[in-house]
């Protein structure tokens, strides 16, 4: 009997362990309007992350901040139904130029009427992503649709 608990001790720690690396965003791949009714019926915002094929920053921020950081990761998948979308192709083109989407990478978070209430440009610190990422996901409850920009 000891032997069996000191394997489910084991057994649990190795499967704690192995979230915290694989750690990552729950893309959603679905078109721009299943996100925003998902995101409703769930009482959830919205993030895009607008990227391109030839962005490097892109890749980076995809890997630093929204797969290796289990603070983040766990937050974003509680606050947030996210999706990715390439701003040169399909329905990208239109939404990025709908958002005034210019620079990359830029992530976008939305509440449920499709209205931007945050937009971080570019990249920023680790610290300073998460600052935006909370901020945005707090100013739903802002008025006149303003919203809270982050910049390099």
């Amino acid at each position: 009997m000891r032997n069996i608990y000191k394997l489910f001790l084991l057994l649990t720690f190795i499967s704690g362990f192995t979230n915290i690396i694989n750690a990552q965003v729950n893309w959603d791949n679905s078109n721009f309007d299943k996100i925003i009714i998902k995101a409703a019926s769930l009482d959830k915002l919205v993030m895009i992350d607008f990227y391109t094929d030839w962005c490097i920053p892109c890749k980076q921020v995809l890997k630093v901040i929204f797969t290796d950081d289990t603070a983040i990761v766990r937050f974003v998948n509680n606050k947030y139904i996210c999706t990715k979308i390439n701003a040169e192709k399909d329905e990208g083109i239109k939404l990025a130029k709908k958002y005034n989407v210019g620079g990359f990478p830029t992530i976008l978070f939305l509440d449920k009427n499709k209205n931007v209430i945050g937009r971080i440009e570019g990249t920023l610190a680790r610290d300073n992503y998460f600052k935006a990422i909370k901020t945005a996901g707090n100013s739903e409850e802002k008025t006149n649709n303003s919203e809270t920009k982050i910049e390099k």
